[in-house]
């Protein structure tokens, strides 16, 4: 959606919304993606011939919300969820807030928290069975590292991608979790498993991965040329051992892209 083309008016209001929005602190996480959203709805305008959003009336809101319904998702097959739709309408709801804000528009067109966003789906989990398959198809220590932190600790896809070498502390056994939702750090306490797995990796490969590729990176998981692994190479990992089980029960788990979808209680029992 980044690479949508939109004209000039649109361009600079996408760009006063992110100045707006880093001064409230909704420049990180998935917050960020707030502008991205709006650009899209206003390349949508602009393919309905409406060049400029301040002439938007309450119904291109609605074909907004209808087109959102057969929206293809695009990095998964099928249509996007509920989830994503609702990020959507809430940064249309901010982006106008915005517009009003700065008189760029008189009223808001659609009063959007009345939309309908459906129920919420049950998160899926993984059962002792199936962590312990997923760990048989690691073929790196980096994969069990991963898995290990995902699954014992509880950790988000990124907050295992911000992870830095200085917050994992095997000695005492603690992990910090810094800035996560809601912008707050937390510690969490590693079991000897964990602490096993992170050894294993750091000493085996990640090590060796820094030292050839003469990286100066700080970041605890980095790619194989030395680069902080980001939250979509985190879960494109996670999807290539998830399809290495050839199980039904676990490809067809909604898990590709949420690491804390599994049982704390069967990871504990897991013994991998």
């Amino acid at each position: 959606m980044k690479h949508l083309r939109i004209n000039k008016l649109h361009e600079a209001l996408v760009e006063e919304l992110k100045t707006t929005l880093k001064t409230i602190g909704y420049n990180r996480g998935k917050n960020s993606m707030y502008p991205v959203l709006v650009r899209e709805f206003l390349y949508f305008l602009e393919k309905k011939k409406n060049p400029d959003v301040r002439n938007c009336k309450g119904k291109d809101v609605n074909q907004f919300h209808e087109y959102l319904r057969t929206r293809k998702n695009f990095k998964k097959e099928g249509m996007i969820g509920v989830s994503h739709t609702r990020q959507f309408m809430y940064s249309l709801r901010l982006f106008f807030d915005h517009l009003l804000e700065v008189n760029e528009i008189q009223n808001v067109p659609a009063h959007i928290p009345s939309f309908c966003w459906g129920e919420k789906t049950d998160r899926e989990v993984l059962t002792t069975f199936e962590i312990k398959k997923l760990f048989s198809k690691c073929e790196s220590q980096k994969e069990r590292a991963i898995l290990s932190v995902a699954y014992g600790c509880g950790l988000r896809r990124s907050e295992i991608a911000n992870l830095n070498c200085i917050d994992v502390n095997l000695n005492s056994s603690t992990l910090i979790v810094r800035d996560s939702k809601n912008h707050k750090s937390r510690m969490i306490p590693l079991a000897e498993k964990i602490v096993w797995e992170l050894q294993a990796y750091l000493r085996k490969e990640r090590d060796e991965i820094i030292e050839t590729n003469q990286s100066s990176s700080f970041s605890f998981f980095v790619r194989n040329d030395g680069v902080r692994m980001s939250g979509e190479h985190l879960n494109n990992t996670f999807r290539k051992i998830v399809r290495r089980t050839k199980t039904d029960s676990i490809i067809k788990k909604s898990i590709a892209t949420s690491f804390t979808a599994f049982d704390h209680g069967s990871y504990a029992r897991c013994r991998c």
